[in-house]
């Protein structure tokens, strides 16, 4: 067991492991957090001594060392055997193992009391949750050693139903698997994955299974995966893993070089017994009735079936297995190369001024991204064609800036992989000249009722105005670039813009005849004589 050699304070220590267990009850309530090595690093300010509490579940029950800075010294000696059996790794997501811890028994008990185990650790729980992820989770090859469990997955979003069946080379025939081998499960990314549960035996060799995914909305899926036997591990390898960011990564798509006992290697991909093991550190400060500062830092280190790619990051895979753990350091990179999506840009409201100045707006940029969080994406807003500088890219969503041109604006936003989309906007801040005006007429030749025309070009909304002096007409202004007129004359043409800036033109017309003819008289032929005929 555990000697001291230093008086250490029993009852500090006493608390300082009753924290940590108050830790582990509260993480095994939540689904992530179910189990792994707990590391509690106890601080007590004010005293002599700075001590460390390592708590763990290993191999051979729970293990618990107590280290100081001197004068303490420790010699750990065999922890105790238990009898009774513990759970490798006990968190809902992974498939779950037990060994016994007497002496003398065997790594495994009975594939029966293996699934029951499987059956209460991947309880189905009813969640509110939606999934993280719609992807669907093809049947895929599973490699395994000999008298482990294989735990083979499939989901399909749209599934009504799923079945499953198994080879039987004897008879050469598909057998439907039975009721107690297949489950459903709520899996890390709270998708309900089937899943069915195959011994690897070596006395039945590599096995072929198939599964048929009822869909609602196309037709059945259905594929086939075999479940390879391997000989016994003896070392696990893995290089860096790239693949696109932003995708939850299972740890059974990563290929590994695997060196076995007989001194043979190969390269798998869909190990099975592997796992992501994740990090978490908490913090709990008290204060005793002494007056110490008492610091407890509690580690969790969890198996996980998936990691969320994200960036260039430094992580281990652990292989579980009946000669013991292995662990697999591993370089995952995600990497990002779709672009942030911009979802709105709004400008305030600002008054078009007639004097050539800046002015001060308020943009808004509303975006989002698939790998970069929203707190962490850029955003800038210049004129078309300029380049922005590294200093000018704002983590505000919201720009004050100074319009000092009229034209196209644009708005850029900027992920953390230096990905960019843009959006332009149209703006007329700064506007001292009128508009460019074209007049035509509708009817060019003879007509009694004739319009005028008015192409009008500016950067602003325009209005317009038509009045001809000889008659007196006036409209005032208005909105329409047409205009009716029934009376020769000339016409004179407004427009004017937003602020003001107006152009004057004139157009005359002088071919609308709304006067029915005048008869004044008739001649009637007959044969080569005339007879003149009058309207007396």
């Amino acid at each position: 067991m555990i000697q001291l050699t230093h008086n250490l304070d029993l009852k500090k220590l006493n608390r300082a492991f009753l924290v940590f267990l108050k830790c582990r009850i509260r993480r095994y309530r939540t689904k992530r957090y179910k189990a792994g090595i707990a590391i509690v690093l106890t601080l007590l300010i004010g005293t002599c001594a700075l001590t460390t509490y390592y708590v763990g579940i290993g191999e051979s029950g729970i293990d618990m060392m107590v280290a100081a800075r001197h004068p303490v010294i420790v010699n750990a000696a065999e922890p105790e055997i238990k009898t009774e059996p513990t759970l490798i790794m006990e968190d809902e997501n992974m498939e779950s193992q037990i060994q016994y811890k007497a002496e003398g028994k065997k790594y495994a008990t009975s594939h029966k009391e293996i699934r029951e185990e499987y059956a209460i650790s991947h309880r189905n729980e009813e969640s509110d949750l939606e999934p993280l992820t719609e992807s669907p989770l093809p049947l895929s090859d599973i490699y395994a050693e000999p008298d482990s469990l294989a735990a083979f997955k499939c989901y399909y979003p749209d599934a009504l139903d799923y079945t499953w069946e198994i080879y039987d080379q004897s008879t050469d025939t598909w057998k439907r698997a039975e009721d107690a081998e297949v489950m459903e499960i709520m899996d890390e990314l709270y998708r309900r994955v089937s899943t069915f549960l195959v011994p690897a035996d070596k006395k039945y060799g590599n096995r072929t299974i198939r599964c048929r995914a009822e869909l609602q909305t196309q037709d059945d899926i259905l594929s086939t995966a075999t479940l390879h036997i391997l000989p016994a591990i003896k070392e696990i390898t893995a290089e860096e893993y790239i693949s696109d960011a932003g995708k939850y990564l299972s740890a059974r798509e990563i290929p590994l070089q695997v060196r076995y006992q007989d001194g043979s290697e190969d390269t798998v991909t869909g190990l099975n017994g592997l796992y992501f093991l994740e990090k978490e550190e908490t913090s709990e400060k008290e204060t005793t009735d002494s007056g110490s500062l008492t610091e407890t830092i509690t580690t969790v280190i969890t198996a996980c079936d998936y990691a969320y790619l994200c960036g260039d990051t430094e992580g281990t895979l652990r292989y579980q297995s009946k000669a013991g753990n292995i662990d697999i350091p591993i370089r995952l990179i995600g990497e990002d190369k779709i672009p942030p999506e911009i979802k709105e840009v709004s400008i305030s409201d600002f008054e078009i001024s007639t004097v050539d100045q800046p002015v001060p707006v308020t943009v808004t940029i509303m975006a989002e991204d698939n790998v970069t969080a929203y707190p962490n994406l850029q955003y800038a807003f210049f004129p078309e064609g300029d380049e922005v500088p590294d200093e000018a890219w704002s983590d505000q969503s919201v720009i004050t800036t100074d319009i000092t041109q009229n034209g196209k604006w644009i708005a850029y936003c900027r992920d953390e992989s230096g990905n960019t989309a843009q959006e332009e906007k149209e703006i007329v801040a700064v506007d001292n000249k009128a508009p460019v005006v074209t007049l035509s007429l509708e009817n060019e030749a003879w007509c009694t009722e004739n319009k005028i025309l008015v192409d009008a070009k500016d950067g602003l909304s325009v209005e317009y105005c038509y009045s001809c002096p000889q008659t007196g007409e006036d409209s005032g202004w208005c909105t329409k670039d047409e205009f009716a007129v029934s009376k020769n004359g000339t016409w004179i043409v407004k427009v004017r813009d937003a602020v003001g800036n107006m152009t004057e033109e004139e157009i005359t017309i002088d071919n609308i005849d709304n006067q029915a003819p005048v008869i004044r008289g008739i001649t009637e032929k007959k044969g080569i004589e005339e007879e003149k005929i009058t309207d007396e």
